[in-house]
């Protein structure tokens, strides 16, 4: 008999009369009253009555309801039919017990707990009662649960973690979640059924610190160990074990819970990174270069290097801060860097710095830095290098000095000369100005010719000396080189009035080495801001005025306003269209044919610069040379030029034409400016040319300048079998003297000769003994300018050997000199 069946009969025996009637009035008292919904059902499945909290949970009024087949209400994929099939079944005294859906009246879907029983009358089973309770929030919580559970055991098994549960009165596992069979290879389920297995996994020598975990947790503490455990395969794993304890309603220790994770790869590596370390410190001891190592400004760690450098014993200094080893001066800088350093969090890259350092006895030096950035269990500290190079910055501060200083005069030189003018020009006030006035002796290589150079260094000594005192405090007097001064002036006027007194003074001969030397200059004056607002600039527009006063005759001053403002925008204009010229290759070469005399045929020519713009307009030699020449660009177009040529000559070879030898022209200023032996070896390795097809041409006025020099590298351009022509030979400077030192290899006798030689003997006379000088010398002659049949035949009659001229040919491009090759037959 069903649970409702029974508690209703009991209640019958208890009424007094009992009888039927009596049994109908107290089931409806039970029926209508009982707080979950109840309906009766016929064996059909059609609901006979329902309850008023049936009607409740159904949403209904009794009307919609009574009447009405069951499934109508169910929110099921069954059919009527399985519901009559489980009517007969609890008719024959079957209890069924289930859960289902109900659709509410108002459509949301309630789960209900279902009893279906036999419904009993006057002795017989007449249809079935069902009774319906609502557990839709009751399986919504058992739903959050299981995600709760199932989202926290993923949790665990993404972490690699075991979650558990310990009886502390049995001293047994109670509940171990899945994960524990990759951490110890043991189930879940075995470890749960075997008493003991949780325990005998402990090794043996970390068993106390299972005891230790189980009685700190009785204590009612949180407790967590690192310790080893037997996997099941025999290996060793290590262990980190979290417990908590568990206490019921009442206050009573029931059980630990807690959480183990695999700690083996980190123990290991560890132990590994513990090995490292003492590596690490044992090769720091064995260096030889002091090394700290701190963090957060405290000292870990001295080399005996470092204690040896500082005057400490590790132990004490590790107790400082790094900066008790910094001069005041030091200290914050060092912090600031530190600060950065760690900042930046940059672990490969180095920091350099110099700093004033301090051993333990206050004695000061000078320690450069080398700082490195790295982490130790995962806290940032810096390595230092530190090397005392107290000795190295005195010897760096002398040198300083020696090359900002001229070792002649003890005047700055011209670096220095460069950066005083770059300072005054950062320090100058808005609208204040200041000049600069460069001075050139005149004629001072006819002092080094006539007296030697060591006369001539007396001579450079005493004239700073006489321009120290002129000037005094008003300015700063500098030797740029050579024979060339610079000074600095607060203003204009001041430069003006100095310029003067020096014109004044040199009037009065210097007295060297007991002889009268008389001297002018030649000066030239830019003011700032107004004729350069950089110092290169400034400088070189004093330079020009320079040069304008040497144009004028010397022993006088040009101020750069001076020159005219056309000549001088045009000057600047062509300037920089010559500079952009070169880089957008307007530049090129043309070749003027060398002819034997005896042949008649070409065995050299020479490279001569010519600008064609862009717009097909050639812009004269002359034009843009002489400006090159005062601006240094000179130097620029002599390597284009050199370059080309060798080019040029090489790629002629590579067609099958014979080599033929090709002159460059090279100024003054490539000497002075360049690596003029290097410059020319490495154009001819560029090309792989042989130095025999090169041939050098510079004029006598070069070898009037700076002799020695020049001589010394044209000897080495010799050796490496470069020829070295002198050309317009026998021109303005008629000193052959240089012959004794450097023999060329060949001269060339200037065209003014060659015109004027038909019209007067003299000329002819002058040309037949230079033809006949060079030869005694065993040098070749080149005759240039040769326009005429005339002038053919009497350098014939005189014995030149090699011609060059517009009889022959002009200057003419490098496609009309590869057809004239080809036509007079020059190939291989």
């Amino acid at each position: 008999m069903s649970d409702a069946n029974l508690f209703y009969k009991k209640q019958m025996l208890m009424v007094p009369n009992y009888s039927h009637q009596s049994e109908e009035n107290l089931f409806e008292q039970f029926f209508v009253h009982h707080p979950d919904g109840l309906c009766c059902l016929n064996e059909e499945g059609c609901i006979l009555d329902i309850n008023p909290a049936g009607l409740a949970l159904f949403g209904y009024q009794k009307d919609w309801v009574v009447g009405h087949d069951l499934s109508e209400f169910l929110q099921w994929t069954g059919s009527r039919e399985d519901i009559k099939k489980e009517i007969l079944t609890v008719m024959q005294g079957k209890k069924k017990s289930f859960q289902l859906s109900i659709r509410h009246a108002d459509g949301h879907i309630i789960d209900m707990a279902v009893s279906v029983i036999p419904h009993w009358s006057l002795g017989q089973v007449i249809g079935v009662l069902g009774i319906f309770r609502d557990v839709s929030q009751e399986n919504q919580i058992s739903r959050e649960l299981r995600s709760i559970r199932s989202r926290l055991s993923a949790m665990l098994e993404s972490l690699e973690m075991v979650m558990w549960s310990v009886n502390l009165i049995k001293d047994e596992i109670l509940f171990c979640s899945s994960g524990v069979e990759r951490l110890v290879g043991y189930t879940s389920e075995e470890l749960v059924l075997s008493k003991d297995l949780w325990r005998s996994i402990f090794h043996p020598e970390d068993d106390w610190l299972r005891e230790q975990l189980v009685d700190s947790v009785r204590q009612g503490n949180k407790s967590k160990i690192i310790h080893r455990v037997f996997h099941k395969n025999g290996s060793v794993r290590f262990m980190a074990t979290h417990g908590v304890p568990v206490f019921d309603e009442g206050g009573n220790l029931i059980r630990m819970d807690g959480l183990s994770y695999d700690m083996t790869e980190y123990i290991l590596k560890e132990q590994e990174l513990g090995n490292e370390r003492k590596k690490f410190y044992t090769v720091l001891e064995l260096i030889p270069d002091p090394i700290v190592i701190h963090h957060e400004g405290q000292l870990d760690y001295l080399n005996p290097a470092a204690c040896q450098l500082f005057g400490v014993v590790n132990e004490k200094a590790r107790t400082q801060s790094v900066f008790s080893y910094c001069s005041p001066d030091a200290r914050d800088f060092l912090a600031s860097e530190m600060q950065q350093l760690v900042s930046s969090g940059n672990t490969h890259s180095f920091v350099k710095h110099e700093l004033v350092l301090l051993r333990s006895d206050g004695t000061e030096f000078i320690g450069e830095t080398t700082c490195k950035l790295f982490y130790e269990n995962n806290h940032p500290a810096i390595v230092t290098l530190i090397r005392d190079v107290t000795e190295r910055r005195q010897q760096y501060d002398y040198l300083a000095r020696v090359a900002y200083v001229c070792p002649l005069t003890q005047l700055p030189n011209r670096n220095r000369f460069l950066s005083i003018v770059e300072e005054t020009m950062r320090s100058t006030v808005k609208n204040m100005e200041f000049a600069v006035l460069m001075l050139n002796i005149d004629r001072f290589k006819y002092v080094n010719d006539s007296f030697g150079y060591s006369f001539g260094d007396s001579v450079i000594r005493e004239v700073a000396d006489r321009l120290s005192r002129i000037v005094a405090s008003n300015g700063v007097v500098a030797r740029m080189g050579g024979d060339e001064f610079g000074i600095l002036f607060e203003s204009e006027s001041q430069a003006f009035s100095a310029a003067n007194r020096i014109l004044k003074q040199f009037e009065t001969p210097l007295t060297v080495q007991g002889k009268a030397v008389y001297l002018t200059l030649s000066m030239g004056l830019a003011a700032y801001p107004r004729d350069g607002e950089e110092s290169e600039g400034l400088l070189k527009h004093a330079d020009v005025a320079l040069y304008a006063a040497k144009e004028a005759g010397g022993n006088c001053l040009r101020r750069y306003q001076s020159l005219t403002h056309s000549s001088w925008l045009d000057n600047i204009q062509l300037d920089a269209e010559m500079r952009k010229a070169l880089e957008q290759q307007e530049f090129v070469l043309y070749y003027q044919p060398k002819i034997d005399m005896r042949t008649r045929r070409i065995v050299a020519m020479e490279a001569l610069l010519r600008w064609v713009r862009g717009d097909g307009k050639s812009i004269p030699p002359s034009r843009f040379i002489t400006l090159a020449e005062q601006t240094g660009f000179i130097v620029n177009l002599g390597e284009f030029a050199m370059r080309e040529a060798c080019r040029q000559m090489m790629e002629w070879r590579a067609r099958g034409l014979q080599d033929v030898k090709v002159s460059v022209n090279v100024s003054i200023k490539q000497f002075l400016h360049a690596n003029m032996l290097e410059q020319v070896q490495q154009t001819l390795s560029a090309v792989d040319m042989p130095p025999s097809l090169l041939d050098i041409e510079i004029t006598e006025s070069v070898l009037m300048q700076n002799q020695r020099d020049l001589v010394s590298i044209l000897k080495h351009l010799l050796k490496l079998g470069v020829d070295i022509s002198i050309d317009d030979f026998g021109t303005g400077y008629s000193s052959f003297g240089y012959l004794r030192e450097f023999m060329p290899s060949s001269i060339k006798i200037d065209q003014s000769f060659i015109h004027r030689m038909k019209d007067d003997w003299r000329e002819q006379a002058i040309v037949s003994t230079l033809v006949q000088m060079a030869h005694n010398l065993h040098l070749n002659v080149v005759a240039e300018g040769v326009e005429t049949e005339e002038q053919l035949e009497i350098l014939q009659t005189l014995g030149c050997d090699v011609l060059q001229g517009f009889y022959f040919s002009p200057p003419v491009s490098s496609e009309r000199m590869n057809r004239m090759l080809l036509e007079e037959g020059y190939i291989d």
